[in-house]
């Protein structure tokens, strides 16, 4: 009985063994054709990452896709040749010889690569961007009279992958490279693959010019989706031409997306904080804020939004304060023209979360969050206590106290006749501003205002420019100024005061210039 088993088990391990063979013989033809590719045209030389590769490819048509990549980056990629040794930098001038009959060898592998696993997008983006290389390399008329050789194999794989941006980029730019000779042809999908390849604003940074140019300049700006940091790079290069006309309805839709964009990220920030998805919040927290600047809004909206931010950060250890993205959310809080002492709390929960916070700052935060005995144990301990560094802190700890505490005495002879100070121990002062200037950023110091008081700035132009008004680094607007425009900033608190402005696009001879102070609202 035993011996038939064995008997058995052997009959059945021979007869696995013959499919197991035929199976690795077909195996070894597959990845033939990538082998020869890596022998003919030294790959183990010019790309020895290739041709190592290539023998641990799951499948032969994965070697293709190996091959055709490479293929590609000798047709377009310059090689750096310095200090390069003389077997290397033989191989590669050899190897300028022959790149179209690469590409050629490249086209045979996907064609088989795609015919086993058509279902693979990437098989056919690589294969409609190698016809397109090697036609308009050898300026084939088949690259304009049949263009469906090169576009339909990359629709196919745009279509396929919707979400992957290589297929869509490719396309856009093959497009625009035969947009002359192939208007009527492209313009059918020209709006749905040039949407999607300017969705990457790199892309757009790129070919933008030669899109503006070959499309139209109204197509074009039609084509970039409601994705800021795409409008923002098509913004730019109207910036520089100084094209107002075209620039402002980019920057108002930037204005619209950037928002949009803000809010969603908050709000999906928002769904995994309720379902307790601590490490999905830090993560998209870390994410928001390299995504989005606070001090592009400067409105309780985006205060309260910042706020948030800080308020849903689950803690740890972060970064130095001087330059972590999450201390910018703080620093914004606590220079909010009105609104600093109410986020003040929520800044202290988190600042100790910050590396290199200096003790003035660290107070100043303490006490405007209603810890004034925490704030007052770090300024009578800390070693500099009494310098200059400490004037904020005193003033603000004088102002909570009022005419009855001892912060005024404390502070520093050389702080005790700045505006601010005097403002707080009752003195009259005629609030100002810096005067006029012109040029492309202006930074006017408006001293301590009494609550409610308004200051109004007249921004001049020669010709129309867009202009960004803002308060304490934050951007409060981007203006269209035609001649002249009057913007009336409300100052709120005692605190001193940087009103500023940046002309973005347009006149370079812009003024800036206070034309009525401190009126009362």
């Amino acid at each position: 009985m035993r011996r038939a088993f064995d008997l058995l088990l052997a009959l059945a391990s021979a007869a696995l063994l013959i499919p197991s063979v035929a199976l690795y013989r077909a195996d070894l033809a597959g990845r033939k054709p990538a082998l020869d590719f890596v022998a003919k045209f030294n790959i183990e030389t010019r790309r020895p990452d290739v041709a190592h590769t290539v023998g641990y490819a799951p499948t032969p048509d994965w070697a293709a896709e190996m091959i055709a990549d490479a293929a590609l980056r000798d047709a377009y990629e310059p090689v750096n040749l310095t200090d390069a040794t003389p077997a290397f930098r033989e191989a590669w001038i050899n190897a300028a010889g022959h790149v179209d009959e690469e590409l050629v060898f490249a086209k045979g592998a996907l064609l088989d690569a795609v015919a086993v696993r058509p279902g693979w997008p990437f098989y056919q983006s690589l294969l409609g961007q190698t016809v397109f290389a090697l036609e308009s390399r050898a300026y084939s008329p088949d690259l304009v009279q049949k263009p469906a050789t090169w576009s339909q194999p990359l629709l196919n794989a745009a279509h396929g992958a919707p979400g992957a941006s290589s297929p869509w980029r490719s396309l856009a730019a093959a497009y625009l490279q035969t947009w002359p000779l192939l208007e009527k042809t492209h313009t059918a999908t020209a709006g749905e693959v040039f949407t999607h390849a300017f969705a990457d604003p790199d892309f757009v940074r790129i070919v933008f010019p030669d899109a503006a140019r070959l499309l139209g300049t109204d197509r074009a700006i039609r084509f970039v989706p409601d994705a800021p940091q795409s409008l923002t790079a098509a913004f730019d290069y109207f910036a520089k031409a100084n094209d107002v006309g075209h620039a402002w309805p980019l920057r108002q839709r930037w204005e619209r997306a950037e928002w949009n964009a803000r809010v969603s990220d908050l709000a999906d920030i928002e769904r995994h904080a309720k379902r307790g998805d601590v490490d999905d919040v830090r993560n998209l927290c870390d994410a928001w804020t390299s995504r989005h600047s606070v001090w592009d809004y400067d409105t309780p909206a985006a205060h309260q939004q910042a706020a948030r931010i800080l308020e849903v950060w689950p803690g740890g250890r972060r970064g130095a304060w001087s330059n972590d993205p999450l201390a910018e959310v703080a620093r914004y809080l606590i220079t909010r023209n009105g609104d600093s002492d109410r986020f003040a709390a929520v800044v202290a929960r988190q600042i100790d979360s910050f590396a290199g916070v200096s003790n003035p700052t660290l107070a100043e935060v303490k006490l405007l969050s209603g810890d004034v005995n925490g704030a007052e144990r770090i300024a009578q301990t800390a070693e500099d206590a009494g310098t200059l560094a400490w004037a904020p802190y005193m003033l603000t700890l004088a102002r909570i106290q009022g005419k009855g505490g001892d912060a005024m005495s404390r502070l520093p002879v050389a702080a005790r006749q700045t505006h601010e100070a005097l403002l707080i121990g009752g003195d009259p002062v005629i609030d100002d501003a810096d005067g006029a200037r012109c040029g492309a950023k202006t930074e006017m110091a408006v001293h301590g205002a009494a609550k409610e008081k308004t200051i109004t700035v007249r921004l001049t132009t020669s010709s129309p420019a867009l202009v960004d008004v803002g308060i304490n680094r934050a951007r409060a607007a981007t203006l269209l100024v035609d001649g002249a425009r009057d913007v009336t900033f409300i100052l709120e608190g005692p605190r001193d005061k940087t009103v500023w402005t940046r002309t973005l696009c347009g006149a370079a001879d812009g003024c800036a210039a206070v034309t009525s102070r401190t009126a009362t609202r």
